[in-house]
């Protein structure tokens, strides 16, 4: 069940077919409410988040969300046992799945609020700032290096590779993508998130504060 509930995690266009950007969402909002079903009432797995500026976005508990000069961004915590228990249904042994699932991965949902203009980001532009550094984030291409030096088989490869956020997007109007991002964080750190972007070949950027990496499902602190 989890994993055909987190098969909508896999990036997909507004541009792809109006059917299949369809139950892309509809499998998205499934994801969320699958998100609230593992954390017990009252211990939801984020900490809040805002971004700084003038235009600053609205501060989310569990759905993190910026909108600035074209770009809506939206986060959403994936917990530890939850990715794990996604990743071996694709067929990774529990040590892989635990190894993705130990580096900070979170849903994220980039979309273009432009009608006219195009968007592009590039994720290795993207920083996280932890414990006085600042990180890249860890990529697909950082995940191909790992996984050929565990001799991981291509078709896990490719199946991995499809359930991630794009490294590199170009949107059209009102297009969309979504993926897994691992920030390659430790379960429960708190980081700052650098964004940046291109609108319209104008050069942008914002930060996202006061994030927090999810949790193991039975080290969720109490209120």
């Amino acid at each position: 069940m989890v994993s055909r509930i987190l098969t909508g995690l896999c990036s997909g266009s507004g541009v792809a077919g109006a059917r299949r950007a369809q139950s892309r969402r509809i499998l998205g909002r499934a994801v969320l409410v699958l998100l609230a079903a593992t954390a017990p009432a009252g211990r939801l797995l984020a900490a809040n988040a805002a971004a700084s500026g003038p235009e600053t976005g609205r501060t989310r508990t569990a759905r993190l969300l910026l909108r600035r000069k074209g770009l809506s961004l939206r986060l959403a915590p994936l917990p530890v046992t939850l990715t794990e228990a996604f990743f071996q249904g694709r067929g990774f042994t529990a040590a892989a799945s635990r190894q993705i699932a130990q580096t900070c991965v979170f849903k994220v949902v980039v979309r273009n609020r432009s009608a006219a203009r195009v968007l592009k980001v590039n994720l290795a532009d993207w920083r996280v700032s932890a414990g006085g550094h600042r990180l890249p984030l860890r990529l697909e291409s950082d995940w191909r290096r790992i996984w050929m030096q565990q001799h991981v088989s291509r078709s896990l490869q490719i199946a991995f590779r499809y359930s991630l956020l794009p490294s590199v997007m170009q949107l059209g109007p009102a297009d969309w993508l979504q993926g897994m991002v691992s920030t390659g964080l430790a379960p429960g750190q708190r980081f700052n998130l650098d964004v940046y972007w291109w609108y319209s070949g104008v050069p942008e950027h914002a930060s996202m504060h006061a994030l927090r990496c999810p949790l193991p499902a039975q080290e969720i602190p109490s209120r």
